[in-house]
């Protein structure tokens, strides 16, 4: 048994700390003096430490204890702790340097001396920390034997690179899970001012760029990347310097995926695409208490909720705390899903779930009648481009006419904010859906309302979302290849599902007159690439899957972009995030195209449907229009 027993229960344990604060501030008052009198104290003030000494200590520790101090863990101590047990040690400090000020001096046994005073708050203070960080490094040393004591038979020898708070973690926990038998040799960092120092009993042996050396030198069976904030450059470079050694590498997961701000052992993974992703991710956090006033006690509804976005936004929308969260969607089971999702996750947020197809006017009109939602997000669509060439009809029902009835009845049932999601296949669409989503979008410009704020969010493709690349490479490696590319040449924007919900959510609190909202996403990637980085994150090489190339699908396009070149764009309040300023089109000539074609398309053939879609995406469009006033919203009748 050690110096600090453990003790089985809660008042077992406050009696352990009290007792030994206690002898603390005892020793503390009575060293105070001998040390005030050069260990020789007059005889009157020896009289008053045994008249003050267990007043003095009572008084301590019950300030102590309405403080919280007998809550904390020792064995967890930390920084803030010590914070509170300083004032709880200053607040009788104040107490009896008042009475030595009120007192008169024929009360001189109550009145101490003020260096005394110092001297023993000093005391108690240090004493009382002291205690607190020996009984951590107690249980830490007996919980656990420290990382480099590991015995040389330890079967992982582990390479830490990131010397900074998430490494130290990291550290912390090898040492308490004893079971893994990890031996970690050190830290790698590339601030030169870390190089060759100890942290948390670990030295910092080199710099990334010597994972090479160290590998060899020290036997390394594994490295770890412990940067909390790195980005998808830095990890790429250290991850193809670990695949040339080869020598395995895992990551630690970001702060924004550790819930419980604790890094755990069991919480790393392996470095995936969106890690290598070639960009790095927009930091929203700042912002994160407006956009949750903004939306603090709102009804909101989500077209398309069962969808990869549309469901993302649902999970993110439940940290604002809206009164209500009406879900629709016409995919029950995706619907039933999410819905289920959010019920563990926040049960006492008022959630529908309603199966509805926007274009069925009927349904929908009762729906926004009953619920008058005071946001809508609007992600329903139709999506996947080569299977909407031959399905050009189901396309307009959905993502033309389905979107023109819903701004109706937005608009109708005094809706506030109606937010769309676009795509940039709506710039110089070459698709039956870009055509789709650009007709949508000067809907969402062209509209004037008085009650409604109409705004639309286009970005790139997702990563991960269903019937997206990755998936489907990942399905393809599962079946040992072939990998199917378009062509070699082939670009897109990507982003991930959590960054493009954040980015329609903040969208929603901004502009109301039919801005586009994008997000500055860097450099295209081609997609050649990022099929080899697949490949070589399920551990094998670039010469042992088929990559096969295709050529373009219908409506498909080498390249993409995210604005037009006659487009306005400037900066918004949120990194990372421009905006689209309206543009100047023939409002009339537009509107009356698009009506005529809204009540025939489903019975033009082919050739004349394909031709009129993208007569309403060019015509309006000039650099030479003069501005014009844009009119109410109508509603076409199916």
């Amino acid at each position: 048994m050690g110096v600090f027993p453990t003790f089985s229960g809660p008042m077992n344990r406050i009696v352990t700390k009290t007792s030994l604060d206690a002898v603390v501030y005892g020793f503390s008052f009575i060293l105070a003096y001998w040390i005030r009198f050069d260990g020789k104290p007059p005889a009157d003030y020896f009289q008053q430490v045994q008249f003050l000494l267990l007043l003095v200590i009572w008084i301590r520790l019950v300030t102590s204890y309405l403080f919280g101090v007998y809550r904390q863990v020792w064995s967890y101590v930390s920084l803030n702790d010590i914070l509170t047990l300083g004032i709880a040690t200053v607040v009788p400090s104040s107490v009896f340097i008042l009475a030595r000020l009120v007192l008169s001096s024929e009360q001189q046994i109550w009145r101490i001396a003020l260096s005394i005073i110092l001297i023993d708050w000093l005391l108690s203070f240090g004493g009382s920390t002291g205690v607190r960080l020996l009984a951590r490094l107690w249980f830490e040393r007996n919980e656990s034997s420290p990382v480099n004591d590991l015995t040389k038979s330890a079967s992982h020898r582990i390479l830490l690179v990131g010397a900074g708070m998430t490494g130290i973690l990291v550290a912390k926990e090898a040492r308490k899970q004893k079971n893994l038998n990890w031996n970690v040799v050190g830290f790698v960092d590339d601030d030169p001012h870390k190089l060759n120092t100890m942290i948390h009993g670990l030295k910092v042996i080199g710099q990334t760029s010597d994972i090479p050396n160290l590998a060899q030198k020290h036997s390394l069976d594994r490295v770890i990347i412990t940067i909390s904030n790195a980005s998808s450059k830095d990890i790429r470079r250290i991850v193809e310097t670990c695949e040339a050694i080869p020598i395995p590498v895992k990551i630690v997961p970001s702060m924004f995926e550790i819930l419980d701000d604790k890094v755990e052992i069991k919480k790393l993974r392996d470095v995936n695409i969106v890690d290598l992703l070639g960009r790095d991710v927009a930091d929203f956090k700042g912002h994160s208490k407006n956009v949750k006033q903004y939306f603090y006690g709102k009804k909101v509804l989500i077209t398309g909720a069962g969808g990869s976005i549309g469901s993302e936004i649902c999970r993110q929308l439940h940290a604002f705390a809206p009164s209500e969260l009406i879900l629709l969607d016409n995919h029950e089971n995706s619907l039933y899903e999410i819905d289920c999702e959010l019920d563990a996750f926040q049960p006492k947020i008022i959630r529908k779930a309603e199966i509805c197809d926007i274009r069925n006017t009927q349904r929908l009109s009762s729906l926004l009648h009953s619920y008058r939602p005071e946001i809508i997000f609007h992600a329903a669509a139709n999506k996947h481009v080569p299977l909407l060439e031959h399905n050009n009809v189901e396309a307009v029902a959905t993502n033309v006419q389905g979107t023109r009835t819903l701004l109706h009845l937005a608009e109708e049932t005094d809706c506030e904010r109606f937010v769309m999601l676009s795509t940039d296949k709506a710039v110089y669409p070459s698709s039956i859906m870009g055509a789709c989503k650009r007709i949508a979008e000067l809907m969402i410009q062209t509209s004037d309302s008085k009650k409604t704020s109409f705004s639309c969010v286009r970005f790139g493709n997702v990563l991960g979302s269903r019937g997206s690349v990755v998936p489907l490479f990942r399905s393809q490696i599962k079946r040992g290849g072939p990998l199917t590319i378009t062509d070699r040449n082939a670009t897109r924007f990507f982003m991930t599902i959590q960054e493009a919900a954040q980015l329609v959510i903040r969208a929603t609190t901004l502009g109301s007159k039919g801005e586009i909202y994008v997000l500055d996403m860097g450099k295209p990637i081609k997609i050649f690439n990022l099929a080899q980085d697949m490949i070589n994150l399920s551990g094998l090489s670039d010469d042992s899957i088929e990559i096969c190339f295709t050529g373009l699908r219908p409506g498909e396009k080498l390249h993409e972009e995210l604005v037009y070149p006659y487009e306005k764009v400037r900066p918004t309040i949120f990194p990372k995030i421009i905006s689209v300023d309206p543009v100047e089109i023939n409002y009339e000539s537009f509107w009356q195209d698009l009506e005529t074609f809204l009540e025939e398309y489903s019975l033009l053939p082919e050739d004349s449907f394909r031709k009129r879609l993208f007569h309403l995406v060019s015509s309006p469009v000039s650099s030479d229009v003069a501005p014009v006033s844009r009119g109410p919203l109508r509603i076409i009748k199916n």
